[in-house]
């Protein structure tokens, strides 16, 4: 007599909630249904696709409730369980990793991919952006301060008649749709709709103007597609704008290409408050910076003050001159010291009584008064160093290898080629 005993199998027990209070609803079961219907009814979302039993989607979950708390008047936040094997979600999505963020807006067709960090300081900033995706910008000194704030912009003319405005509709999905950069472009979008501002920068309505240290480098149609118009800013936007480092998949790679260009200042940012004295800084160095003779110097006055000097002269001697010992035996004399008073002063020619006729150019500016420990800044005859900003929150394994605290932002000028590494002292501000 044999006994044959059937397999004992039963059914995984139903899935429960990652969260279980509001303001974001969760989804444990992955339905598909449940999520349209909370998208219909928000003109803006946020969707995390969770597997409940990844550690980084908890951590991301309770990262997303800080900035829900904040912002759940303006924006729906869900969460859904995209791993349950019977679920809607996990059969209509193949994500190859755990978790996912995307923005769902009513004037979007497809979402956009969130590609910055899970923590409640970049949630909250990218929420921000949403929310306010373009800056309207009304008269002529509005747009002059926007162009002068240190990042690329892009500027677009929608016409004067703003009520039914299908050309402002494109404008509005392609700044949304830009998002998907954040926060690794530093690019800022800004909308006129004066004739004046039309006529004044000679702009045509349905386009868009890029442009990288207040000068314009470009324009495209607001028809464009958004593939069209993202390889048209990657080619457009300044090759000064400051990269982040985002995910390890990415660290090591931009790290090296980035390095391997020459001495690079790379700062080490705990809290997202300094990424904007970093950039300041970034500007300042590198604004009017163009690669000259090597007949010029940039020279530090008592003031504080820049003095950019180019030298000129009609013959050469027959031995070398030290132009750097020539140009600092007149600052010992004072002679920069009655431009270098002034805002901003330039002396296109002076003339020299030797043999050789030497002239001088020589424009002086005020050294930004944060900034006056910092030497180098604004000097258009140094343009080789290069700016990187690191999360060091997010990499501290980085920061101690360079041997900085992750916990204060701090900087360091590192140059491979010379295998040479200069740590700064003291304060970042």
């Amino acid at each position: 007599m044999s006994v044959h005993s059937s397999p004992q199998t039963r059914s995984a027990p139903q899935p429960t909630p990652i969260i279980t209070h509001p303001p974001i609803h969760d989804l444990p079961t992955g339905s598909l249904v449940h999520l349209q219907y909370l998208l219909s009814i928000s003109e803006i979302s946020l969707v995390l696709y969770y597997a409940p039993w990844c550690e980084r989607s908890f951590s991301s979950v309770k990262e997303l409730n800080k900035t829900a708390q904040v912002f759940h008047k303006q924006v729906s936040f869900v969460a859904i369980n995209c791993w349950w094997d019977q679920g809607e979600c996990r059969g209509n999505n193949n994500f190859q990793s755990f978790p996912h963020l995307y923005l769902h807006h009513r004037s979007l067709k497809t979402p956009v991919h969130y590609n910055g960090p899970h923590t409640h300081q970049y949630f909250a900033r990218f929420v921000s952006k949403v929310l306010s995706p373009f800056t309207y910008l009304g008269t002529l000194d509005v747009v002059e301060g926007y162009l002068n704030n240190g990042k690329t912009s892009i500027i677009a003319s929608a016409g004067v008649n703003l009520t039914s405005n299908e050309l402002l509709q494109q404008f509005l999905q392609i700044s949304l749709q830009s998002l998907s950069k954040f926060p690794s472009w530093a690019i800022q979008m800004g909308l006129i709709t004066s004739p004046f501002l039309h006529t004044t920068l000679g702009m045509k309505e349905g386009y868009m103007r890029i442009y990288n240290g207040g000068r314009g480098v470009g324009e495209i149609s607001l028809n464009s597609t958004w593939e069209v118009v993202e390889g048209w800013m990657e080619k457009k936007k300044d090759p000064i704008v400051v990269p982040r480092i985002l995910s390890s998949g990415q660290k090591s790679n931009l790290f090296f290409q980035v390095l391997n260009k020459g001495p690079t200042l790379v700062a080490f940012l705990p809290s997202l408050d300094d990424v904007t004295v970093f950039e300041e800084i970034n500007t300042i160095y590198n604004k009017n910076c163009h690669q000259v003779s090597t007949h010029c110097s940039s020279i530090v006055t008592s003031q504080p003050s820049i003095c950019n000097v180019c030298l000129q002269r009609d013959s050469h001697p027959r031995t070398p001159h030290n132009e750097e010992i020539f140009f600092r035996r007149l600052l010992k004399l004072g002679y920069f010291e009655a431009l270098a008073t002034q805002s901003h002063s330039c002396v296109q020619s002076r003339s020299f009584y030797d043999k050789h006729r030497t002239r001088l150019n020589i424009c002086c500016g005020n050294i930004h008064k944060n900034h006056t420990k910092i030497n180098g800044l604004g000097c258009r005859s140094n343009c080789t160093l290069q700016f990187l900003m690191v999360d060091s929150t997010q990499y501290p394994a980085l920061a101690t290898a360079v041997k900085v605290d992750d916990t204060k932002s701090n900087a360091v000028i590192i140059d491979i080629h010379n295998e040479m590494e200069y740590l700064m002292k003291g304060s970042f501000t």
